[in-house]
């Protein structure tokens, strides 16, 4: 998802709160969101594409196998993703490409 996606729903979860709270201030919205242990939208879609790399990487697949070097670089050791999952799977693609034609 691009940035502007992630602002845009971000922004539909923050007005929900607002009308559900009667506040007219962002800030007061982001309270409660707080309060009520609801995540930021970057927050949840940054953990479930981590959940889903780390699903990917113990797969046996051989797809999975051969895109495993550009996932261990894509997963830093903090536990934090970087780029995007559409640029995950064009890297994939690109090493699969590659993998078939040495192969053949």
């Amino acid at each position: 998802m691009s940035n502007a996606q992630i602002k845009s729903l971000n922004f539909a979860v923050i007005s929900c709160f607002k009308k559900i709270f009667d506040v007219s201030y962002t800030d007061t919205a982001v309270e409660c969101m707080k309060m009520f242990d609801c995540c930021e939208v970057s927050d949840v879609i940054g953990r479930r594409k981590l959940k889903f790399l780390q699903r990917y990487a113990r797969s046996d697949s051989i797809v999975c196998l051969a895109c495993n070097e550009y996932l261990v670089r894509d997963l830093s050791l903090s536990g934090r993703v970087r780029g995007s999952l559409s640029d995950f799977v064009n890297q994939c693609l690109y090493y699969l490409s590659f993998s078939f034609v040495i192969v053949v």
